[in-house]
């Protein structure tokens, strides 16, 4: 049982380290796993803006039967990006890092899909 609180431990430490590594500078400050869910809770609000900027750039300039497909897509992609970053829910069993672990998980994502609708735009400008 020990051994496993350690490994829980251990291995909570780590993803830490690699976290600070992952948003250097964007979080440098951070020093406890409150701030660093606060900090990564900010970038996520700023993606998640630019992501609703390009999304709305899209739909103000796609014909009717893209903005159609896009709609729908759109809203399917929330519910899987929502859905798939639950899975540090369960990998961390509700520890301190789930958090943290879930909303980075949301940011990444967000600037993944930021980064397709600008393609999509360059696409449909052409």
């Amino acid at each position: 049982m020990m051994l496993r609180a350690v490994i829980k431990v251990t291995i909570c430490i780590v993803v830490f380290t690699l976290m600070k590594g992952a948003w250097a500078g964007e979080c440098d400050k951070s020093n406890t796993n409150a701030e660093m869910i606060e900090c990564a809770g900010g970038l996520y609000k700023k993606s998640d803006a630019v992501l609703n900027g390009v999304y709305k750039d899209v739909i103000s300039k796609a014909s009717p039967n893209v903005k159609a497909v896009l709609v729908e897509a759109q809203r399917k992609w929330i519910a899987f990006r929502d859905k798939h970053c639950e899975i540090y829910n369960a990998i961390y069993e509700g520890g301190s890092m789930a958090p943290l672990q879930n909303v980075m998980c949301l940011k990444d994502l967000t600037d993944i899909r930021t980064k397709e609708l600008r393609s999509i735009l360059g696409e449909i400008a052409r």
